[in-house]
């Protein structure tokens, strides 16, 4: 018979503590900054211990296949996958295939819609719309009369968000998100179909301007414009 598992039972409340007491995961920022010194002052290498290498600046090119040869429903996520899971999927492959040259101010809405394909589909031209909504499937249809995200989808954030900032793949900076400083693309691949979504995605919102994005989306969408804090938001 398996017993509690005390060491994650500890984790969650010295969490909780901290950011009650200091707004934001103390012992984890401590721990980070830590970890950049030695690698910045060479402990780990004195101690025989290499470091990867830091990832490059941003992920492969996409070249997206000729959309009409893709089956329908090629891009559609898999029923399986809990809502949380996805939106750490999607930020993953945002963070990886984007350029923070130019890309990081597009990343809360790169994620929205990567997560909640309706909300990307009445900001396509006709002949994307058409290959999107073929390529997703259902999920890519708007609600009636409103774009809005799913509160599932916001509550579901909140949680995939915290798990990447404590694993340093992501980070919130001045309320925008960039690649955390430990951020890892193992197990990405830029043949799959998750690459080729977010490559279209990612082409599609470059597009588009701040303006569109305000029209679009609700103050309430809160993957795009909260502050989440390190979950505190």
């Amino acid at each position: 018979m398996k017993g509690p598992d005390y060491p994650s039972e500890t984790f969650r409340v010295l969490k909780e503590k901290e950011i009650r007491q200091h707004g934001f995961f103390r012992t984890q920022r401590l721990v980070m900054e830590a970890w950049d010194r030695m690698v910045a002052d060479g402990t780990f290498n004195a101690l025989g211990l290499g470091i990867q290498a830091a990832a490059p600046a941003h992920g492969p090119g996409i070249d997206l296949p000729a959309l009409s040869s893709l089956r329908d429903g090629a891009w559609a996520w898999p029923p399986q996958i809990q809502l949380q899971h996805r939106l750490r999927y999607a930020a993953q492959y945002a963070l990886w295939l984007s350029d923070p040259a130019q890309d990081t101010l597009l990343m809360r809405i790169l994620i929205a819609c990567l997560a909640e394909p309706a909300l990307l589909t009445p900001l396509l031209s006709d002949e994307d719309r058409v290959q999107w909504s073929r390529l997703v499937g259902p999920e890519a249809r708007p609600a009636q009369g409103s774009t809005r995200l799913r509160p599932a989808i916001n509550a579901a954030w909140r949680n995939a968000f915290d798990t990447l900032v404590s694993s340093g793949q992501l980070e919130e900076r001045d309320g925008r998100w960039i690649r955390g400083r430990h951020f890892n693309s193992s197990g990405l691949r830029a043949e799959s179909a998750e690459a080729q979504r977010t490559g279209f995605v990612l082409q599609a919102v470059r597009r588009l301007d701040r303006r569109q994005i305000t029209a679009a989306v609700s103050r309430e969408d809160n993957i795009i414009w909260a502050e989440f804090r390190h979950g505190t938001g």
